[in-house]
């Protein structure tokens, strides 16, 4: 469903009935004020640009029922989302990437090609403190032992 650009003030409650619902594009929905639970089997969660959104519902359900080799859920520029909205979208972040790992061990023996990712964007003007080893560098590296049952890499990308 694209409602890009729309003067939506709200999402009606039911849209978490909306089963088959795969995309949801909110971007430039300046007036949505709140995010309300939505479907579990999204592959995309658009809120580009919702200046007036100011409070997201928990997104638990969403984050481990995500459909997709590719999870997306992105704020961009949704600046005024209040510290309890944010948590959410962490929490979210977090059981989407878990998600992800458990499905690239449960699928990667069959596809080893084929690794699912996630994407997230949020507004914030610090690093989160769930994200551990922060760093300013322009690159790293990371040394791997010979020996290793690694899934995957999870990183975070920060703009200024």
């Amino acid at each position: 469903m694209k409602l890009d650009g729309r003067n939506v003030k709200r999402l009606p409650k039911s849209i978490k009935n909306l089963q088959e619902l795969e995309v949801l594009s909110l971007e430039n929905c300046k007036e949505l004020l709140f995010l309300p639970m939505l479907p579990p089997r999204m592959k995309y969660l658009g809120a580009i640009n919702c200046t007036s959104m100011v409070s997201v519902s928990n997104l638990k359900t969403l984050a481990t029922k995500m459909l997709g080799t590719t999870k997306y859920i992105t704020f961009k520029n949704s600046l005024k989302l209040d510290g309890h909205s944010l948590q959410h979208v962490m929490e979210s972040l977090h059981l989407t990437m878990m998600s992800a790992a458990f499905d690239n061990v449960l699928h990667g023996v069959a596809n080893g090609y084929n690794y699912t990712s996630v994407e997230l964007c949020l507004p914030v003007n610090r690093v989160p403190w769930q994200i551990q080893d922060p760093s300013t560098k322009s690159s790293f590296t990371i040394e791997l032992p010979k020996r290793s049952n690694l899934v995957g890499f999870i990183y975070s990308v920060f703009f200024h």
